[in-house]
């Protein structure tokens, strides 16, 4: 049953590489709701949020000054894993590995297995990124075995509930540890300075090309 369950919630993820690599983009953005990025605000990320059926309280953002820096290489919907001292953990077994490992290995992290924890990066550095809703400073919230930061965004549609969705529910039903799920909206924000929004606006609309 589990094998099958873990089959069900990996064949969309399937279907959409399939169509991908088909070249079947209009087919992508009417069955995955993929469309063009927003200035979002406070009050439509959390309409959003309960649409999608998030359940954490640790919904955050992106500060406009970390912004293009963070979504360099992003794929997404991704997420990055860290432990309880802050180090990340490698879930890639090499960088052309999609996301779809995410599905094994969320439900079965435990506090004590062995990971390849490298530094990439760490906790701290990626929370220092964070912002709350409003745009405020936010702390890493303590008594926890693992970190995941799960990046969604309102324009990639039902990809959120296919993925990052998916992987809260994971990480509520993995009773060998206690996992803190950090949904991270990579939206345009409507807290940005001006000045930022066009810079990030600009840098964006060239990488498109």
């Amino acid at each position: 049953m589990s094998r099958f369950k873990s089959m069900k919630t990996i064949l969309p993820f399937l279907i959409l590489v399939l169509l991908l690599n088909s070249g079947c983009l209009t087919v992508v953005k009417k069955v995955y709701g993929i469309k063009k990025p927003r200035i979002e605000s406070s009050s439509t990320l959390k309409k959003s949020a309960r649409k999608i059926g998030f359940k954490t309280s640790y919904l955050y953002t992106v500060s406009d000054s970390s912004y293009l820096r963070r979504l360099k290489g992003l794929k997404l919907p991704d997420a990055m894993i860290f432990d309880d001292s802050g180090r990340y953990i490698e879930y890639r077994s090499n960088d052309s590995v999609c996301n779809a490992g995410l599905f094994d290995f969320i439900p079965n992290l435990r506090k004590d297995g062995v990971y390849n924890k490298t530094q990439k990066t760490d906790l701290v550095s990626e929370f220092n990124k964070l912002r709350d809703l409003e745009g405020q400073k936010v702390e890493i919230p303590e008594g926890f075995d693992f970190y995941v930061l799960v990046d969604w965004a309102v324009w990639i549609g039902r990809l959120n509930k296919d993925h990052s969705k998916a992987w809260e529910d994971l990480a509520i039903e993995n009773k060998n540890c206690r996992i803190a799920f950090i949904a991270v909206n990579m939206d345009f924000q409507k807290w940005w300075p001006e000045a930022s929004m066009s810079k990030i606006k600009k840098a964006v609309g060239k990488k498109k090309k």
